[in-house]
């Protein structure tokens, strides 16, 4: 699942628990942001290590 996808979930649970449209658009905005934030933290754990940008001790 992308994170639009997740966002587009978030958003629905938020609409169903009863917020208004403005506050669902504010929870689909701060779950895109998040995940796409926990996917740029997980990524660079996996790949700090495997891109050579230089400063590996040779």
């Amino acid at each position: 699942m992308n994170c639009a996808e997740y966002a587009d979930i978030s958003q629905g649970i938020a609409i169903m628990a009863g917020v208004n449209y403005g506050t669902s658009l504010i929870v689909w905005r701060a779950s895109y942001d998040g995940c796409i934030a926990y996917q740029l933290e997980t990524f660079k754990e996996f790949s700090e290590d495997d891109i050579d940008d230089g400063d590996d001790p040779k």
